[in-house]
């Protein structure tokens, strides 16, 4: 027990960093969150390591002794998922340092209180007189400081109402501390989901359950979600659930695991856009399995849900999301962008329109999705079908204009069943993109993206080099 408990005293300095640091204090993020990571990879990867060290260094016997005696640690699962409900309470009560978004969502919730539809006016240029009493003084000081009052909301259906239900509690109490509690409640209790359906599937399929460790101890999602209130547990509980009863259905062809995976599908697109691009692969296996009247059936029914969740925001929504809303976030908006930064700085070096290098990205993924979901459209194990929806994702990041760190938890996630190393060396990686609020005007340092993606795409050739290793009938096998 001691020597679990050093390891947990690892995570310390991160959970003061949230705390008593700024946003500013980007070198002070590093070291504070070196020690997590450190003691993250030898929670989850020990038994790895320690086989790595065996094999690397059999002449050296000290090495081999050393590793030897740090394998003997109790290992306790129980014990580590305790210690990171733990580490979440304990971050449950700081105020998000790193992101202000959290505001955006009680500001979207106040105004459905208020009977508003948060995608048909922009904050900055609605008239405050709409509330009254305590409301407007909360208003006001949401307003004052929020970071996106010039844009429209660009968070779906479900997710508004998670936002209504924490801005209820913000005017009952009086308090937009309370409002962020409430909205925190909900993440906890969605990343214990995520943890429950990780051990439920690793289980039925005979897989070591350590490995849902690989999420629940990652110190970026305990940082990013309990610290700093990113909505994406929510997105990952429903991403679990579609993955997982695609390939369930896929296996036994039963009607009612294809409902569980439009239900999950359906409700991880209400709660942010980007299961979308999975669709491609998804209608590729159908049709390549001959069920066109499902494909069909399939495509009916999630239009069907979705129009029905945009129904109650209809208010102007097109119109406004193409004005100052979704369509501007992914045509305007930079931050940390992989492929997009090396495209927009080539075509301003040759004097061309860098402005069409978001375009160019965004037609490039498409083209990639559309045949890479192809070529994977006879997946069958369950590893194949994380890893593949994993590799999407990938695509679409690599080349997306704006990557926030939060943004890569689903490839955590896929990989607890792909086995592939380099998200769990992003998450880390990607606290580097820290570095552009470090100074003032905000701007992204190429030196530190540099860095991040040339050792990022080390390790994806790892991975590919690993995976290439492998004889087909091995690498269609799940996992052991």
């Amino acid at each position: 027990m001691i020597p679990n408990l050093v390891l947990f005293l690892f995570f310390l300095p991160s959970v003061a960093f949230q705390f008593l640091g700024e946003r500013k204090d980007f070198y002070l993020l590093l070291l504070a969150n070196l020690p997590a990571f450190v003691a993250y990879v030898w929670i989850v990867f020990s038994q790895e390591i320690e086989e790595l060290f065996s094999k690397s260094f059999k002449s050296v016997s000290k090495i081999r002794m050393f590793f030897s005696e740090l394998s003997t640690f109790p290992f306790s699962l129980r014990t580590w998922i305790v210690f990171g409900f733990v580490l979440r309470f304990i971050m449950f009560f700081s105020d998000p340092i790193l992101s202000e978004d959290v505001l955006r969502f009680l500001w979207d919730g106040l105004l459905i209180q208020e009977g508003i539809s948060p995608f048909s006016v922009l904050p900055k240029d609605l008239d405050l007189s709409v509330f009254d009493g305590s409301k407007k003084m909360i208003a006001i000081q949401l307003l004052s400081d929020m970071n996106s009052a010039k844009f429209y909301s660009v968070y779906p259906p479900l997710l508004q109402f998670f936002y209504f239900i924490s801005a209820k509690g913000m005017l009952w109490f009086n308090n937009i501390s309370t409002g962020i509690l409430i909205w925190k409640s909900v993440l906890i209790f969605s990343e214990c989901g995520v943890l429950s359906f990780l051990c439920l599937i690793l289980k039925r399929n005979g897989l070591p359950l350590r490995r849902s460790l690989i999420y629940w101890m990652n110190p970026l999602s305990i940082l990013e979600i309990a610290g700093n209130a990113h909505p994406e547990p929510i997105l990952l509980f429903f991403l679990i659930g579609a993955v997982y009863f695609f390939w369930k259905w896929n296996e036994e062809q039963k009607t009612k695991d294809f409902l569980l995976h439009i239900f999950f599908l359906s409700f991880g697109i209400l709660s942010k856009i980007t299961p979308l691009i999975l669709l491609p692969w998804i209608g590729f296996i159908v049709w390549e399995r001959k069920k066109y009247l499902l494909l069909f059936r399939t495509s009916f029914l999630t239009i069907v849900v979705t129009l029905a969740a945009l129904f109650f925001f209809r208010e102007d929504l097109f119109e406004k999301q193409s004005e100052s809303g979704i369509v501007v976030f992914f045509q305007l908006f930079e931050f940390n962008g992989g492929f997009y930064y090396l495209l927009r700085e080539f075509l301003r070096a040759i004097g061309g329109n860098f402005y069409l290098a978001g375009k160019i990205c965004g037609l490039t993924t498409l083209v990639i999705l559309l045949a890479y979901s192809y070529q994977r459209k006879k997946d069958k194990s369950l590893r194949d079908f994380f890893f593949t929806a994993e590799s999407i994702y990938w695509i679409f990041l690599l080349l997306s204009t704006t990557v926030h760190p939060w943004y890569i938890l689903p490839l955590i996630v896929f990989s607890v069943f792909s086995k592939n190393v380099s998200p769990v060396v992003w998450s880390a990686l990607v606290l580097v993109s820290y570095s552009t609020y470090s100074v003032v005007p905000f701007r992204d340092s190429f030196l530190w993206i540099f860095l991040e993606y040339g050792i990022l795409f080390f390790f994806l050739h790892i991975d590919y080099k690993l995976i290439s290793s492998l004889n087909p009938s091995t690498r269609s096998s799940t996992i052991t």
